[in-house]
Formats: C-alpha cells, sequence, structure tokens
C-alpha cells in the first residue's frame, strides 16, 4: 500500500511536471511558427540561410560549451541536496569560462574562412554572445530535480512574449538583418536574468565554486566533451559546407527543413527532463523498476519519432506552402529527408541517463 502511495506519488509529479514542460514548448512552438514564418518569409532565403550559417557555428560551438555536465549536474542535484548551491555555482563558472573560449573561437574562424564576408562575422559576432548566458541554464536542472519546471515555463513563456514582440517591431520598422540576429542573444539573456531572480525566490542556496569539484566533474563528463564534440561536427557541419559551397540561399532551404523536424522535439524532450531525476533515484532503489522506466521512456520515443517522420513525409509540400511559401519549395526534398533522423537522435538524449546511472561514459 505504501509503495503504491509512492509511486503514485512520483507519477503524479512527473505528469504535473511534463504538462508544465509541454505546455510552454507548444506555446513557443506556435509563437515561434508565426513570427519565425513571416521573419522567414521577409528576410527571403538568402538573407535568411546568412542568419542560420551564423548560428551554425554558435550550435557547434554550444555543444562543446555544455561540457557534458547536463546529466552529471541533475544526478549531483538529486544525490547532494545539501550542496546544490556548490554544484550549479561550479557547473556555471565552467561553463562560462568555455563559452569565453569559444567566442575568440568563432571570432578567429569566421574570419578566417569568410573574410570578405562583413555582414557574416557581424552576424555570428552578434549570435556567439549567447554562449555566456546560457550557462545560467544550469538552473533549470535544479527546477527539474523539485520537479518544479512550472518555474523556468512561467520564464521562458515570458521571455518568449518579449521577443517575439521585439520581432515583430523590428519588422514592422523594417530594421537591418543585425536586429534579427540579435534578438536570438536577447532572448537567452532575459531568460538568464528571470532564471536567477526565481532561483534566489524560491530558496535557492548561495552559489559557489570549487576548483576540487569542477576537476571532480571533468573527469566524469571529458567522454561526453568528446561526443559532444563529434554531434557537433554530424549536427553542424551540413549547413557550413553548404554555406560554402552552394551559398546562404541553400541553408536558408535546409534550415526550414531542420525548423520542422524540430517541431515536436519539445515532447520527447519535456518526457525526458522530467523523468530523468525518476530513473535516476529508482536505479537506487529496484534494478528492475530502473530497467522497466528505460525501456518505457525509449519506447515512447521511438514510436513519436516514427508516427511524426511518416506525417512530415505525406504531407510536407503542403507544409512547407502553407508556412513560408513557394519559395521555400527548396526545403521539402531536405526535410523528407533528415526528419527520419530525430527519432534516434533524440533517443541518444534518453541513452545517456543510463549512461550516467551505470558510469559507462567512455561509450559515448
Amino acid at each position: 500500500m505504501i509503495s503504491n502511495s509512492v509511486n503514485n506519488i512520483e507519477s503524479n509529479k512527473v505528469i504535473k511536471n511534463t504538462s508544465w514542460m509541454i505546455g510552454e514548448r507548444v506555446f513557443q512552438m506556435f509563437i515561434s511558427l508565426f513570427v519565425g514564418t513571416i521573419t522567414a518569409r521577409y528576410l527571403g532565403p538568402a538573407n535568411y540561410g546568412l542568419i542560420g550559417y551564423g548560428a551554425s557555428y554558435i550550435a557547434f560551438f554550444n555543444s562543446i560549451c555544455t561540457l557534458g555536465l547536463d546529466g552529471i549536474i541533475v544526478k549531483k542535484l538529486v544525490d547532494n541536496q545539501k550542496e546544490q548551491g556548490l554544484t550549479l555555482g561550479t557547473g556555471i563558472v565552467m561553463r562560462i569560462i568555455s563559452s569565453l573560449i569559444a567566442i575568440i573561437s568563432i571570432a578567429i574562424i569566421v574570419s578566417k574562412l569568410n573574410p570578405n564576408n562583413n555582414i557574416l562575422i557581424i552576424v555570428t559576432l552578434i549570435q556567439s554572445i549567447a554562449l555566456i548566458f546560457r550557462s545560467i541554464e544550469l538552473i533549470d536542472f535544479w527546477f527539474q530535480s523539485r520537479f518544479e519546471s512550472k518555474y523556468t515555463t512561467i520564464i521562458k513563456t515570458t521571455s518568449y512574449i518579449l521577443i517575439s514582440i521585439y520581432k515583430i517591431f523590428i519588422l514592422v520598422t523594417q530594421k537591418n538583418i543585425f536586429w534579427f540576429a540579435f534578438s536570438n542573444t536577447l532572448d537567452i539573456i532575459l531568460i538568464s536574468i528571470f532564471m536567477i531572480y526565481s532561483y534566489k525566490k524560491q530558496g535557492g542556496q548561495r552559489l559557489r565554486f570549487s576548483f576540487k569539484l569542477s576537476k571532480e566533474m571533468l573527469s566524469i563528463s571529458y567522454h561526453f566533451i568528446l561526443s559532444g564534440v563529434m554531434v557537433a561536427i554530424y549536427g553542424q557541419m551540413d549547413k557550413i559546407m553548404l554555406g560554402k559551397m552552394l551559398g546562404t540561399e541553400s541553408v536558408g532551404f535546409y534550415s526550414v527543413g531542420i525548423t520542422i523536424c524540430g517541431l515536436w522535439s519539445f515532447i520527447p524532450g519535456a518526457i525526458i527532463a522530467s523523468l530523468r531525476p525518476i530513473i535516476i533515484e529508482s536505479r537506487e532503489k529496484s534494478k528492475e523498476l530502473y530497467e522497466k522506466k528505460l525501456k518505457q521512456l525509449y519506447a515512447i520515443i521511438i514510436w513519436l519519432g516514427l508516427f511524426y517522420a511518416l506525417f512530415i513525409n505525406i504531407f510536407s509540400k503542403y507544409i512547407v506552402l502553407i508556412l513560408y511559401g513557394k519559395e521555400y519549395f527548396g526545403a521539402i526534398a531536405p526535410l523528407n529527408i533528415t526528419v527520419w533522423y530525430s527519432a534516434f537522435s533524440i533517443l541518444g538524449v534518453a541513452r545517456d541517463i543510463w549512461i550516467i546511472c551505470e558510469g559507462h561514459q567512455k561509450y559515448s
């Protein structure tokens, strides 16, 4: 009876936590679609592709800047609740340092590869500032570990509304491409400010840094850093190559395809984030329960991914036409192909839970 009650409480927490996260993502998706499609139509494939081309460098280094800490941070927050401020503070400082190195690296690489394209260099540097503020998003894992994702939901939704107003303003006033590039950075800055405020408001521990703890976390996460580099190369090199070989218009078509592919990712992402603390805790309680929850998580993600891919392949032409217009018909072919990888890509995120619980980071 007691066991059933505990399970019911945990299930209700997961469902409530996941509902908040999915609700936020659904809201964001509709606003993003509305504002994003208008922006894409306004900028045209070439300029839209230029922003996407610059963003590919940011995304490439963002995968490295995370330092593979996400799952490790969650585990330490769950296992050692008395030192949560130390865990978060150390992780944030580590990511800020890696972000500063990344920004300098981006500036050098983009300047060397595109010495005569000043617009691209400026656009990329404007977007790269976001890497520093993304470090603060580690606080999100603190809310997740407490099953209080409603706070980050409110934060991100508020930020998204403000950014959408900003984008509508620059669309109406017909601002140049630099204003659009800054919108992505401004979004992260607002989220970071709200996140720190909410963390303190909800009684979060004072953030502290420990060099010893940073070395310990790096000794565990370096496997994830190496795999993150490979994932970044795999995930972003396509846009970088397209931009160099075929021009930014091709990147625009490809970016539209990738954007539509990712429309559904908030669902498995929310499910994984909500179940991660539960699965980590169940590892200590019962191996049978732990394995059962892992299998359920994998099954949900695989089936969701396959159904979404099939749906996109059937209706891709109409989706692109309705959202972006005939000007973006070049996005249909890459959309139909790339959508099939999404299920297996997100499955890799779920797999990291098992890797951390079992201490098998080297397999990454």
